[in-house]
């Protein structure tokens, strides 16, 4: 029953998978024809994102097919260091796009503040995998303060956004958002 069950999980992450792809060739198609500044950050977005859900599909995969390996220490380590290296990314991506799409001013100094929050969560994760586990609570902590902040500046920047299709997109990015939130908090930690 539960290999029955890491299948279809498996399933459902390439469907996942499946869509960031489709959805980044029409975000590519669309920035081609309008070269708008937000939907750069938008596609980097999309890319980290899609390798976040690819390493772990791969991670899943290797425990259905290899079981023994992913329980190796090297395994774990390698998984955990490049899904930190993926957030940390995000950390600062996720703030450079909504600053963009909101219209908010993204100064030198928002920059930096992101760039010192997204090193700092890199560290304490690694410290995470070097020293002790429990650095990984200060790390998740950081990460949701910073997405409970960006939800913040979204909800309080929304009335910025003059033009119809990128309201339209912020409502499918709260409802997409909104309606995944408990799967990618087990799926990412």
């Amino acid at each position: 029953m539960i290999i029955l069950l890491n299948f279809v999980f498996l399933f459902l992450y390439i469907i996942s998978y499946s869509i960031g792809i489709t959805s980044y060739i029409f975000s590519l198609l669309y920035y081609n024809l309008e070269r708008v500044v937000w939907l750069k950050y938008y596609l980097i977005f999309l890319a980290i994102f899609s390798m976040l859900f690819f390493i772990k599909t791969l991670e899943l995969y290797a425990y259905i097919t290899l079981p023994s390996f992913v329980y190796s220490s090297i395994f774990e380590s390698l998984v955990l260091f490049s899904i930190i290296l993926t957030i940390s990314f995000m950390i600062y991506i996720i703030p450079a796009f909504l600053y963009h799409f909101l219209k908010i001013n993204w100064s030198i100094k928002t920059n930096i503040i992101f760039i010192v929050i997204s090193i700092f969560f890199f560290l304490i994760g690694i410290s995470g995998i070097l020293i002790t586990p429990k650095f990984f609570i200060i790390s998740v902590a950081l990460f949701y303060t910073t997405i409970t902040f960006l939800f913040i500046l979204g909800f309080r920047y929304y009335k910025n956004i003059t033009e119809k299709s990128t309201k339209f997109i912020f409502k499918n990015i709260k409802f997409y958002i909104s309606n995944n939130a408990k799967f990618s908090t087990y799926s990412i930690f």
